[in-house]
């Protein structure tokens, strides 16, 4: 094989690395594509030849980074952007960052295509979120409770149903995770 660092497209007939090598620095945690732009999440500091803060977006015919650079940060050496989820109007990012897209965004933000900017949604939640997921009216959040008290151990997986037009989160709690949870996806009142 060819070497890649972190990031290869790999062909799926021959099952060999294409010609795309953007020179990733630490590790990637999140991908969504649309059209030739790639859009990575992760720990990274580095892609394309150019400095991105754990979020960027890379041009999959040239490998280089766009110009779209959303730079998510606040949880120190350890923010990481976790999930990655395209809609029509945004790109929506989930993780452990307080700040992206240049304002405050506690843990999940929708980022704008255009300029790389936060828009107004802001769920504002209290722990890492590990995955998202846009669909038609909604966007999904999920991650891993905290220990519970009760128990002394990791509680179920728990999801946060977000409508994309307003700030008022719609709970609801799959099979194993209780209301009572205080897991980190659960919403800002």
């Amino acid at each position: 094989g060819q070497p890649r660092a972190k990031l290869a497209a790999v062909d799926t007939t021959t099952a060999l690395a294409s010609a795309f090598k953007p020179g990733v620095s630490n590790v990637v945690l999140a991908l969504a594509i649309s059209g030739n732009t790639l859009y990575v999440g992760g720990t990274l500091t580095n892609i394309g030849g150019q400095v991105r803060g754990r979020i960027a977006a890379v041009d999959t015919t040239t490998s280089l980074a766009t110009p779209w650079n959303p730079d998510a940060s606040g949880a120190g050496t350890g923010t990481r952007v976790n999930a990655v989820s395209l809609a029509a109007n945004a790109v929506y990012a989930a993780g452990n960052f307080t700040s992206i897209g240049g304002d405050f965004r506690n843990r999940a933000a929708a980022l704008r295509f255009s300029n790389s900017q936060a828009t107004g949604w802001s769920p504002n939640i209290d722990n890492t979120v590990r995955s998202v997921l846009v669909t038609g009216d909604a966007i999904y959040l999920g991650g891993i409770s905290p220990r519970s008290a009760e128990a002394g151990r990791l509680t179920s997986p728990c999801l946060a149903r977000h409508l994309p037009s307003f700030q008022v989160p719609r709970r609801f709690f799959p099979p194993g995770c209780s209301a009572r949870s205080s897991g980190p996806v659960k919403a800002g009142d």
